[in-house]
């Protein structure tokens, strides 16, 4: 998998195209806090994300697509309880 330094992208002629991704392609990482062993990095799947708008927003919170929602996550976490604006 190719790494691409900020400054490198910082000075590339960006085309607005999107990178072409699959469900298995990474999305992006979180750090572990540790409490079970060394914290380290979780990567988290580009597939894994509408898994957890279903089983989390839709099915836990209730949150349908005619909601809307503001939501702070603190830094350490994925996601955070949403709170319906209406």
């Amino acid at each position: 998998m190719p790494v691409h330094r900020l400054p490198e992208l910082a000075r590339s002629d960006a085309d607005g195209a999107a990178h072409p991704t699959r469900p298995d392609s990474p999305a992006f990482w979180l750090h572990t806090s540790g409490t079970t062993g060394t914290p380290k990095e979780a990567m988290h799947r580009h597939g894994s994300i509408e898994v957890v708008c279903e089983t989390y927003d839709r099915q836990v919170q209730g949150i349908t697509p005619d909601d809307r929602c503001r939501s702070a996550a603190r830094a350490f976490f994925a996601t955070a309880a949403r709170v319906p604006c209406s």
